[in-house]
C-alpha cells in the first residue's frame, strides 16, 4: 500500500535555500575566485532553525520488532491516517483513561 506523496514533501518553510549554493553552469574564467565554489560551513545545532510545525514541541519515539511495527503500521494504514495523527490520539486516549486534560496536538 503506497503512502500519499503528500507525506514525503517538507512544508516549504523546511526547503534549503539553494540561492547561490549551485554552481553555476558556465566554466569561470582562470584567476578568478569564486565564492560559490567553497564549501559553506555548517551551522551549528544551536543555531538551526525548527520548521515552524515543531516549534513547541518534543520528539515521542519507542523501538519495537519489526513484526509489531509492520503491524501497527497497517493499522494506522487502514484508518487512513498518518502515524504522526495516529500516536497523538493514543496520547490523548491513554491521558484521558488516566484522567488527564487530552492535551496532545
Amino acid at each position: 500500500m503506497a503512502k500519499k506523496a503528500s507525506a514525503f514533501t517538507p512544508p516549504p518553510e523546511d526547503e534549503p535555500e539553494l540561492v547561490g549554493a549551485l554552481p553555476s553552469k558556465d566554466p569561470e574564467p582562470a584567476g578568478e575566485l569564486s565564492t560559490a565554489s567553497l564549501p559553506a560551513a555548517a551551522p551549528s545545532s544551536a543555531s538551526k532553525a525548527l520548521p515552524s510545525y515543531r516549534v513547541g514541541k518534543r520528539n515521542l519515539s519507542a523501538w519495537i520488532d519489526e513484526k509489531a511495527f509492520n503491524q501497527f503500521k497497517a493499522m494506522v494504514s487502514e484508518e487512513g491516517k498518518t502515524i504522526q495523527d495516529f500516536m497523538v490520539e493514543m496520547v490523548n486516549r491513554e491521558f484521558a483513561r488516566k484522567g488527564r486534560p487530552q492535551i496532545a496536538k
